[in-house]
C-alpha cells in the first residue's frame, strides 16, 4: 500500500504509481515460469488504483513521457489488462471520467460500476460499456441511457457483468444499486491499517 499527498500534480502520481505497478508486473511475468516449473499455484494479488483517470492517463505526449521515465512502453496498463489474470495480477480500478483511461482498462473489465458523469464522452463511453452499443439499440433507448448517465442522482448507479460466456448472457443484465452513505464515518489511521494488513499475512 502507498500513500502520499501529490496534491494536483499528476504527472508525479502517474510516475509513482507506473513504476510500482511496471515494478509488481515485471516481477510476475518473471515469477510465473519458474512457478509452473515447480508445479505451484499461482499467488493471486489484486491491484487497487484509486483516481485511475489521472493515474492512467491515455493521452499520448503524458504517456510517453511517463513510460520513457519508468522504462516501461506506453502500454503497461494495457499490458495489465491483456495478461494480467494468467499472472495473477487483477486491476480494481476508481476513476471520475471514463475518457482519460487506457482503452485495454474499458474493455477488459468484467465488472463495470457506474454513477454521474459531467460529460457526455464519459457518458458515451459508460453506456457502451453497459451493453447499451450505437447500432445494437435504437437511438431513442441509447439516449435514454446517455441522458441517464448525465442526470443520474448520487448515491446511486448501475452494475453489470461484462465477461461472461453467451450462455451466461442473463448474468450480463445491467441492474441498478444505491449506495449506503459513509460521509459519516472516519477512516482508519494508518496504525489500524497496518493491523489489518499484518492479520491478513499472518492467516496466509
Amino acid at each position: 500500500m502507498i500513500t502520499g499527498k501529490f496534491g494536483d500534480d499528476g504527472p508525479l502520481k502517474q510516475f509513482v504509481i507506473g513504476l510500482m505497478v511496471s515494478g509488481i508486473y515485471q516481477h510476475a511475468d518473471e515469477r510465473y515460469e519458474h512457478m509452473l516449473r515447480q508445479g505451484q499455484a499461482i499467488p493471486q494479488h489484486l491491484l487497487f488504483v484509486e483516481e485511475a483517470h489521472v493515474v492512467m492517463r491515455s493521452d499520448a505526449s503524458t504517456q510517453t513521457e511517463i513510460a520513457q521515465a519508468i522504462g516501461e512502453d506506453a502500454g503497461l496498463w494495457n499490458n495489465v489488462t491483456d495478461r494480467g489474470r494468467k499472472l495473477g495480477l487483477y486491476l480494481w480500478t476508481s476513476a471520475q471520467h471514463w475518457e482519460p483511461l487506457p482503452s485495454g482498462v474499458v474493455t477488459s473489465s468484467s465488472i463495470a460500476i457506474i454513477q454521474k458523469v459531467s460529460t457526455v464522452k464519459d457518458a458515451e463511453i459508460a453506456v457502451s460499456k453497459a451493453g447499451r452499443l450505437p447500432g445494437k439499440t435504437s437511438i431513442d433507448d441509447y439516449s435514454k441511457w446517455t441522458l441517464s448517465v448525465l442526470n443520474m442522482p448520487t448515491g446511486v448507479g448501475y452494475v453489470r457483468r461484462t465477461r461472461k460466456t453467451l450462455s451466461h448472457e442473463e448474468e450480463m443484465e445491467i441492474f441498478p444499486v444505491a449506495f449506503v452513505d459513509i460521509s459519516g464515518i472516519a477512516p482508519p489511521s494508518d496504525a489500524e491499517l497496518g493491523i489489518i494488513l499484518r492479520q491478513q499475512i499472518s492467516h496466509r
